[in-house]
């Protein structure tokens, strides 16, 4: 069988339901693909092999990730919503970009780079040339935007007439970084509720104990 036909083939068995056999098969294709010079399509049949793996440790599988993954690898173009997944496993597996690392981002950074990336480039270009509104400008002159870029310059991988791959880069790594912002407000929403349990655990523990000490003995 060839790459594409055992894919396809995992893609049947993984929506069946059966997410071993899934992933045996992409298990022995990431190994051919590794002794291919270079290596064919091996970071995507891993990265949907990681994600099956995960999915059958869970107690709700969910291989929904991994067949969009298993899609793009299979010569489909990929969806948004696969793009960004993707682009998103990059950023934590490739850039470093940790849970650790982006809970240290409290001031809602990341939500403010994920606009500047989904920005409309003609915005960027009015405010980058334009002083003040003309008729010959393409933006619209009704339109202002102040740039929030929240890091230093050289984390900017933006660029100022980007090409329509470029743009839409730009889109995939708006998607995840909301992402990235959205599970950040998620772990903050669980410690909050953690510490206020335990604030409201030590306040019982400390009535509890001045009630025993105005029993009268």
């Amino acid at each position: 069988m060839s790459d594409s036909e055992i894919i396809n083939e995992a893609l049947e068995q993984a929506e069946a339901g059966n997410t071993g056999a899934a992933q045996r098969m992409l298990g022995n294709l990431v190994e051919q693909a590794r002794e291919c010079e270079p290596p064919d399509l091996s970071d995507a049949y891993e990265l949907a092999a990681t994600l099956i793996e995960q999915s059958l440790n869970s107690e709700q599988p969910d291989v929904a990730d991994a067949l969009m993954l298993l899609r793009e690898a299979a010569g489909e173009e990929p969806s948004g919503a696969a793009a960004i997944m993707r682009e998103r496993i990059r950023q934590v597996s490739a850039e470093g970009w940790s849970a650790d690392h982006d809970d240290r981002h409290d001031e809602e950074e990341i939500a403010w780079a994920a606009v500047c990336y989904a920005v409309p480039a003609l915005q960027q270009v009015y405010r980058m040339h334009c002083v003040e509104p003309k008729t010959d400008c393409l933006q619209p002159p009704d339109v202002e935007f102040c740039d929030p870029w929240p890091w230093a310059a050289e984390w900017d991988k933006r660029k100022r007439v980007p090409t329509q791959d470029q743009r839409i880069r730009d889109l995939v790594k708006a998607g995840a970084l909301c992402a990235a912002e959205v599970d950040r407000l998620r772990r903050l929403k669980i410690t909050r509720q953690r510490e206020s349990n335990e604030r409201t655990e030590a306040q019982r523990i400390l009535d509890a104990e001045d009630g025993v000490a105005d029993l009268p003995f």
